[in-house]
């Protein structure tokens, strides 16, 4: 399992989100990371994605990588 830390990470978009744990899907067993938006406190949400996935990076359109999400700091 790749290594998780909760606390506040920066989404490479620019908001922030706080990661709480992980969780495993029922149906594949896949470690997933269970995360609320901080954005918006009106709409917040609470989303899950895989830990691979969100540990990962993400090709942006001209072609450069950045990590999806970087820890800011603890909660």
């Amino acid at each position: 399992m790749s290594k998780f830390k909760p606390g506040i990470y920066k989404h490479f978009k620019g908001s922030e989100d706080l990661a709480l744990f992980t969780a495993k899907d029922c149906e594949t067993l896949e470690d997933v990371v269970v995360y609320m938006s901080l954005y918006d406190n009106e709409t917040s949400q609470i989303w899950i994605r895989p830990l691979e996935d969100f540990n990962g990076e993400k090709e942006l359109e001209d072609g450069t990588k950045v990590k999806r999400f970087t820890f800011l700091r603890e909660k």
